[in-house]
């Protein structure tokens, strides 16, 4: 009969040497700095206009109509229920 998982951790590397609690080494990281990739991004001002006038493109090539519903669904769906009774 099983009664359960069973877990131990130990505190070793599979090399055999002793862990830390915690692995980091160094000076904390600048969080500032780590996410704002803009300061290392060439003309990074520039990016989202630039972005968003290729997606206003795009759109206009494929005739992409936003929000814009081209059928009648008449306020109906389809439900599908599975063939067993459903668990959990």
């Amino acid at each position: 009969m099983h009664d359960g998982l069973h877990l131990t951790l130990r505190n070793k590397c599979t090399s055999g040497t002793q862990m830390s609690s915690t692995s980091m080494k160094g000076s904390p990281m600048d969080m500032d700095s780590a996410y704002q990739n803009g300061t290392f991004i060439k003309d990074a001002d520039g990016y989202m206009p630039r972005w968003q006038a290729k997606a206003q493109a795009f759109r206009a090539a494929q005739g992409l109509r936003m929000g814009q519903l081209t059928s009648d669904l008449g306020g109906s769906i389809d439900v599908f229920y599975p063939k067993s009774q459903v668990r959990g």
